[in-house]
């Protein structure tokens, strides 16, 4: 809600005005009681593969936004010293992860 008001209006989130449907917490309540609980209730497992499709796109639709997000952000001067490194000491170790991401993904 946060991000599309910003998008909308082209105001910054501190001046959102608060309302109980744009809270985060009751849009996971009613995720919650409206998706999650009757795809569990279901008998049938043929339920799922629908779900996974969606959790598929979902999974897919968040990295793409990521690395857009990553990509137009400004750049910033910092002329103090790192704490740690940031650069990938090589695209082997950046791919590692893959497999990690994937298991908590399943």
């Amino acid at each position: 809600c946060e991000t599309l008001y910003e998008l909308v209006t082209a105001m910054p989130k501190s001046e959102m005005p608060y309302h109980f449907y744009t809270d985060h917490r009751f849009a996971l309540v009613v995720l919650c009681i409206f998706l999650i609980m009757p795809m569990s209730i279901s008998k049938e497992i043929s339920i799922q593969k629908y779900t996974s499709v969606l959790g598929t796109l979902a999974a897919t639709y968040l990295s793409v936004a990521i690395i857009i997000k990553y990509c137009t952000m400004p750049t910033v001067a910092d002329h103090k010293a790192p704490l740690y490194s940031s650069r990938i000491s090589s695209w082997t170790s950046m791919f590692s992860v893959i497999p990690t991401i994937c298991f908590g993904f399943q």
